[in-house]
């Protein structure tokens, strides 16, 4: 297909107090289609609606939030990846964050059945 004009989806906001950065990195879906945005150096997972408004932010668990995912047998589970110290000089962990009332969009391959 062909690329329609471009738009603005959101405003994301920008590096404030003792944030080393704020990069967007790693995101998913919900079932209701909203976008969850792990923000490297904010130490958050923000999520904004269809629209691109601010819905409500989730501690990371790190301050180097990479990547954001989905799971769980529910898919009500959200994970975070990201360093436990300070940037280069750290291991890395996974977090989770158990949400009530929230399911990720599963994305599945092609002919595969959840």
């Amino acid at each position: 297909g062909e690329v329609d004009l471009m738009q603005v989806f959101a405003d994301l906001p920008s590096k404030q107090g003792d944030q080393i950065d704020n990069q967007p990195d790693g995101m998913c879906l919900d079932e209701a289609g909203n976008l969850y945005i792990a923000h490297y150096g904010m130490r958050q997972v923000q999520v904004l609606s269809l629209e691109g408004n601010l819905l409500r932010r989730y501690p990371a668990g790190n301050l180097t939030a990479s990547n954001v995912a989905f799971g769980g047998p529910k898919m009500d589970q959200l994970y975070t990846t990201g360093g436990l110290g300070k940037e280069g000089e750290s291991e890395g962990g996974l977090f989770r964050l158990d949400l009530r009332g929230v399911r990720g969009l599963a994305i599945l391959p092609k002919g595969r059945k959840q």
